[in-house]
């Protein structure tokens, strides 16, 4: 299923998206991953390029590099930033805007039967007040995606909505007793989840984690 496939993961440096480039790498796929910074170690044979979603020339010149169709394209790239005005604005155009761009100029070099996965958070879902925010502009990623699908009904599109991953991203500004509260789950369990909804016939996955207790669910 994956083996010799061409896989295109924006936000491949680190996080969610390098435990991505992992697993499609094992499977034997040739993985291009594309950020706006370089990753911290490398996998041989994956394909690394510096890529800024938000700015189209510099999408067009890393998906130029990729030779043949994508077969799989996950949308892994994102920021959390400050509730404030500059906060609000970085945020929806990497998450929202970058999310537009990632679509819009891919289009013509992913397959026809192509699998599209937009990660999105389970913030969106719930609009939480203190980073709303944030919550915001994955909530606009997400609809960004649907729009696409929308319009696009010979791609197949999925949604993913995790809950707390241990990022880097994740990470910032929280203390080591509130990480330990949250019990976030591994950018690994969630790239396994992906890769479950990747194979199966539904359209989302919804990954919970309630006081600690983490559920999920593919529909």
């Amino acid at each position: 299923m994956y083996e010799n496939k061409t896989v295109l993961i924006a936000g491949g440096s680190s996080g969610i998206g390098e435990a991505l480039v992992r697993q499609f790498s094992n499977r034997g796929s040739q993985v291009y991953s594309f950020d706006i910074q370089a990753p911290q170690s490398r996998l041989e044979g994956v394909r690394y390029e510096i890529a800024d979603v938000c700015g189209p020339n510099s999408l067009r010149a890393a998906l130029s590099e990729i030779a043949g169709p994508i077969d799989y394209f996950i949308i892994s790239a994102g920021i959390r930033d400050e509730e404030s005005p500059e906060g609000l604005k970085m945020m929806f155009d990497v998450n929202m805007n970058g999310a537009a761009n990632l679509f819009g100029l891919s289009k013509t070099r992913v397959a026809s039967n192509a699998k599209i996965v937009q990660i999105s958070s389970d913030l969106a879902r719930t609009l939480s007040v203190p980073i709303s925010g944030y919550a915001a502009s994955k909530l606009a990623a997400y609809n960004v995606a649907k729009q696409f699908a929308a319009l696009n009904e010979g791609f197949d599109v999925k949604i993913a909505f995790p809950g707390p991953i241990d990022t880097p991203l994740f990470r910032r500004g929280k203390s080591a007793e509130r990480i330990a509260g949250i019990k976030p789950r591994s950018p690994e369990y969630l790239a396994e989840m992906i890769i479950a909804l990747i194979e199966s016939d539904k359209k989302e996955l919804v990954c919970m984690n309630d006081v600690g207790v983490w559920t999920y669910v593919l529909r």
